[in-house]
């Protein structure tokens, strides 16, 4: 039960009428009414009128049940209650004020010398400096103890529950205009609603180490000044751990599927399954890979390497001395040779006219197979390499080649995220994408704006590159490989 001094004297009259007046004598430590310890607990004053009583009845089962007792006249002023006038005593407390526990002989002195004490009315303890009182406040608003280490493990907090937190309730347990003790008094819910709206005029987001800092020693819970201390302690005690020295790590390939690239080149022979070409595929596509059309050059269908595509320079070693003999002149033909070179799979996969290679085939004097014979006859185009540039760019123009040479920017990056996904969905793909702007992959700026990868264009203009327009380019890949998804 919670009791408080009284600075005036006064009658209440029972609200059963079969008992007599009830006499508050000055200085007197009354039991205070349910309604003025929640007044205590949220505002830290309280004006009250009448007296609790409680009886136990058949209906309530033995249970005992509150009612008003007593009752100030309607002519006579209200009994003001301040937070340095409480005392608490016993262990039936069923709600808080700001005071201080008292031991047993403490009680057992008159009221008058209680009230009259200097040093009770200086100490004035409360929810934000007593561990006990603050414990307490916990437990009427909330049935029970509040969780502060969640709260100091939230990275943001919105403005309407940093206030609830500042009253000591427990925004995800009491989420309405409510907690343990029923609806809140309209002068809690005053409270609440103003501090909220002034902490969103802060900012959106707080953390509780935040909020602590803002309320100050004087407003913030004695539990939350803990919390947020401790959190602060750990992050002060993990700054100053000395920091390992980073390793260097070059960025694995492009596998299509994640492979352990860390130990290079896999030890052992790789099995392949080697074919004649499916001349009726490959006449229906206008774009592949480099290395692909190097195996068509070689009269083999591109294999799979372990069952897997391949994707570096490594796993071509076992192929036919005929795919070798045509790789090495590609790669020191003038045209191919402007092509970068990447990490790992070199300049395996630049993208190629088909039609366009089979004529430069035909041109430097190969053995071309009939299969790539007849491409290059249905479609006698110039050799193209890269993709058709963006929509009102123009495609580098490297003189004094006779062949025209185009190169995007974006295919490598996009071919290294396709690899490390290991799929081509276009959300796999942006994931990885992202990743790789944010490491500044060329000609990536490490920038994101919203949904777009900041990159900088082959002629030097920033752009970005969406998911949408991602999906657009991965879909004239499909639509030149032939795949379906």
């Amino acid at each position: 039960m919670l009791r408080a001094v009284v600075h005036v004297a006064a009658v209440m009259v029972a609200c059963r009428g079969d008992e007599p007046p009830a006499k508050i004598e000055l200085h007197s430590i009354p039991t205070l009414p349910l309604s003025a310890c929640q007044m205590l607990a949220n505002v830290g004053h309280a004006a009250w009128r009448h007296l609790d009583g409680h009886e136990s009845t058949k209906i309530s089962m033995g249970e005992l049940w509150r009612f008003k007792r007593f009752e100030l006249h309607e002519e006579d002023a209200a009994i003001e209650t301040a937070i340095g006038d409480c005392r608490v005593t016993g262990y039936d407390v069923h709600a808080l004020a700001d005071a201080y526990l008292v031991d047993r002989e403490t009680e057992k002195r008159p009221a008058a010398d209680i009230s009259t004490s200097s040093a009770v009315q200086d100490k004035r303890e409360t929810v934000a400096n007593n561990d006990e009182l603050c414990a307490l406040s916990e437990d009427v608003h909330n049935g029970g103890a509040l969780d502060w280490a969640y709260w100091v493990a939230r990275k943001t907090i919105t403005p309407m529950e940093a206030a609830k937190l500042t009253y000591c309730i427990d925004p995800i347990e009491w989420p309405g205009n409510g907690d343990a003790q029923g609806s809140f008094t309209a002068e809690l819910q005053k409270k609440i609603v103003k501090c909220a709206a002034l902490l969103g005029d802060i900012q959106i987001d707080w953390s509780l180490p935040a909020l602590c800092a803002y309320l100050g020693i004087e407003d913030a819970p004695y539990r939350m000044r803990i919390a947020a201390q401790s959190e602060q302690d750990r992050l002060a005690k993990f700054a100053q751990a000395p920091v390992p020295p980073r390793r260097s790590i070059t960025p694995p390939p492009p596998p299509p599927t994640r492979l352990d690239t860390s130990r290079g080149p896999v030890v052992g022979p790789i099995k392949y399954e080697i074919t004649l070409p499916d001349w009726t595929r490959w006449s229906r596509l206008d774009i592949v890979r480099l290395w692909e059309a190097s195996c068509l050059l070689a009269d083999i269908e591109p294999p799979l390497a372990d069952g897997a595509v391949i994707w570096a320079e490594y796993q071509t070693v076992g192929l036919s001395p005929a795919f070798h003999e045509a790789w090495e002149i590609i790669n020191a033909d003038s045209t191919f040779s402007k092509l970068e070179i990447l990490p790992y799979s070199g300049r395996m996969l630049w993208n190629v006219d088909l039609a366009g290679f089979a004529d430069w085939a035909i041109g430097k004097g190969f053995n071309v197979p009939a299969g790539l014979r007849m491409i290059a006859a249905r479609r006698s185009v110039k050799l193209a390499v890269g993709r058709a540039p963006e929509a009102g760019t123009q495609a580098p123009q490297p003189a004094p080649l006779t062949h025209k040479l185009r190169i995007n920017s974006l295919d490598a990056p996009i071919d290294k995220a396709i690899g490390l996904a290991g799929s081509h969905k276009t959300a796999a793909v942006f994931l990885e994408l992202r990743a790789l702007a944010l490491n500044e992959e060329k000609p990536f700026t490490g920038i994101i704006e919203g949904d777009s990868l900041c990159y900088t264009t082959d002629d030097g203009r920033p752009d970005g590159l969406t998911k949408n327009a991602l999906e657009h380019r991965l879909r004239q890949r499909r639509r030149a490989s032939g795949r379906s998804g």
